[in-house]
């Protein structure tokens, strides 16, 4: 699972290296910062109409490319062989990992699951990280530069160079809850990332800070890499794409209290680096939750109609 998610941090790594290499659109996104400026200052300023139409242009033949390219590999999609290619190997008693055994009783129905505690408690261990990954994301430039005084330049091509983490992340936390479990995976990925904002706001070396926050965009991508395993392994795989899709929707609404929160923080103390301290705070409480929950032990049955 980590594998395959990995294409999509190093997705968006990559389309930023093409976006910024299309002359047109770097011009745009030059004067968005301008006129972000100017704004800020309080300004009238708004896009020039050639800016606007790169932009416009650059969604336009993204979403062609997106259409073509994702159809072509579609198509290509096939069920993979039932067993591994050469000799069948020699059967092999069941060994218990960390993690214990899978519950008895998987393939959970939708209905049934989302009336757990434990369906929240992992939709509330996906929300909390990516809350964390976020913030740092959506101001990770100002925060570079804020904590090491770097040049815009710097800092983007420090970044730049960070977001590869983010894909790397997701299948070195996969491989790890593999073989740690995935609750004792987690709250690694939650420590991890207590640490790292602890400890980074005393930290001034360009260098340094971009190593610790490789560390928070690490566990960033380890919760997409190994939440999916923890769902099927709690609720059974007939119902994964669905009940997955219900635990993404934190994904959906850690983007929009994440940023809200650094921004709101930037707001009234001038600075997004002081954001830092509460994360530390809420990650290390959320450090609770894979250290508490436990697996559903049974499905409740459906009563008999009538009855």
């Amino acid at each position: 699972g980590g594998l395959v998610v990995a294409g999509f941090g190093l997705g968006a790594f990559g389309y930023n290296l093409v976006l910024r290499g299309a002359p047109r659109f770097a011009a745009a996104a030059r004067e968005a910062g301008e006129v972000l400026a100017a704004r800020q200052a309080g300004a009238a300023a708004t896009l020039s109409a050639a800016s606007t139409a790169a932009v416009t242009a650059a969604f336009t033949w993204s979403g062609l490319a997106f259409a073509a390219l994702g159809l072509a590999a579609a198509a290509l999609l096939r069920n993979p062989p039932t067993s591994p290619p050469g000799p069948t190997p020699s059967p092999e008693p069941p060994q218990t990992t960390v993690a214990g055994p899978a519950p008895a009783s998987l393939d959970w129905p939708p209905d049934l699951a989302l009336r757990t505690p434990q369906f929240w408690a992992l939709w509330a261990m996906l929300f909390l990280n990516v809350t964390a990954g976020i913030l740092f994301i959506s101001s990770a430039v100002p925060l570079l530069r804020e904590l090491t005084g770097a040049s815009a330049e710097a800092a983007q091509a420090a970044y730049g160079l960070i977001a590869l983490a983010n894909a790397a992340g997701r299948f070195l936390w996969g491989a790890i809850s593999d073989r740690l479990g995935r609750r004792l995976a987690y709250a690694l990925i939650y420590g991890s990332q207590v640490a790292v904002f602890a400890l980074v706001g005393g930290i001034h070396d360009l260098a340094a800070v971009s190593a610790l926050f490789a560390v928070v965009l690490l566990g960033y991508g380890g919760g997409f890499g190994t939440m999916p395993s923890l769902v099927a392994d709690w609720f059974g795989t007939r119902h994964l794409g669905l009940l997955y899709g219900w635990i993404l929707s934190a994904w959906g609404a850690a983007g929009v209290a994440g940023p809200i929160f650094v921004a709101a923080v930037k707001d009234r103390s001038g600075r997004y680096a002081d954001a830092l301290p509460a994360m530390a705070g809420l990650l290390a409480l959320a450090l609770l939750l894979p250290l508490v929950a436990r697996p559903p032990r049974r499905r409740p049955e459906r009563s008999a109609p009538g009855r």
